[in-house]
């Protein structure tokens, strides 16, 4: 019994480092448009990226923390203050640089605020919070300022 229930288990990590695998993949693709020359190791630190961030959100599901994360949206906006001072006749455009899979700016501060969060791992971000089922997250852009 013990044999098989390992059996198993070994099943499993290398389906869960695979699915990270797939998931980092998915991010060299996209930054392969802009920019040729990514190497394996890249690709290999994106897949422990995603894995930290899977565990990160099963441990805040377990605790019961990970509701919390759908309420960000509707916090006030950390920069109120000075996006205040701007002209209210013109949206006021944030670009969240490398966000991760889920802001914690809060963005219900006014109707004049547009946030975009941005991240290199977009697409692994939104398909793994898609996966894991996390409120709040999933409308990350692909951007890597460091081109």
């Amino acid at each position: 019994m013990y044999a098989k229930r390992l059996n198993t288990l070994f099943k499993m990590s290398s389906i869960y480092w695979d699915t990270c695998i797939l998931l980092a993949d998915d991010c060299v693709t996209e930054l392969r448009k802009y920019e040729s020359n990514v190497s394996n190791r890249w690709r290999d630190d994106v897949a422990e990226e995603i894995q930290w961030w899977w565990a990160w959100t099963l441990k805040l599901r377990e605790d019961g923390e990970l509701e919390k994360w759908g309420q960000f949206k509707s916090e006030p906006f950390v920069f109120e203050d000075y996006a205040s001072q701007l002209d209210a006749n013109e949206p006021v455009h944030v670009l969240n640089i490398g966000s991760g899979p889920r802001s914690t700016f809060g963005e219900a501060s006014s109707a004049y605020l547009k946030v975009t969060n941005m991240d290199p791992l977009a697409s692994a971000y939104n398909k793994l919070m898609a996966l894991l089922g996390a409120p709040g997250t999933g409308d990350i852009v692909f951007g890597a300022v460091e081109i």
